[in-house]
């Protein structure tokens, strides 16, 4: 769980934290005259995930890579499935890249104060949206990539079978 913790919910935690330490230490004033720059939705609201997850597949894919180097000729032993996870990587990679470019290219506006439906907020926070699953499954893949390849990198390196 620690690894999970530094890895994975550390790096997608720490900018809300910080928002949330500058809204309490900013005088109130200031806060009145540039309002909506405090709002936790700021940070995530233009696919600003997608960078986090861009960041989680360059790490399984370290990860990987670097594991099957350690494996060297033995990695054909590791099960079949490793040649599944490169598939389902690749797609999460192509996911965070246009997430993050999408939320640099288009803006979304903040909905201050709008009484909306749920449909209407997921239709306008849609980046948003599919960042948070883009997001899920960049962090899926680490954690498979890291949990599922360790065992076999520790037997191989132990002298195991």
């Amino acid at each position: 769980m620690g690894w999970i913790a530094v890895n994975i919910l550390a790096p997608l935690l720490l900018p809300v934290i910080g928002v949330l330490l500058i809204q309490m230490a900013t005088p109130k004033r200031v806060k009145i005259s540039s309002a909506g720059n405090y709002k936790l939705m700021m940070l995530v609201k233009d696919g600003q995930l997608g960078w986090a997850a861009a960041a989680l597949c360059t790490s399984s894919y370290y990860e990987f890579t670097e594991n099957q180097r350690l494996l060297g000729e033995n990695f054909m032993t590791m099960p079949s499935q490793w040649q599944a996870i490169i598939f389902p990587l690749f797609l999460s990679t192509l996911g965070a890249m246009f997430v993050a470019a999408s939320g640099a290219v288009y803006g979304t506006e903040l909905l201050e104060g709008k009484i909306v439906s749920l449909k209407s907020w997921i239709e306008h926070y849609s980046l948003f949206v599919v960042s948070i699953f883009v997001t899920i499954s960049s962090a899926l893949m680490f954690i498979i990539i890291h949990f599922e390849m360790i065992p076999h990198v520790v037997i191989h390196i132990i002298g195991g079978k």
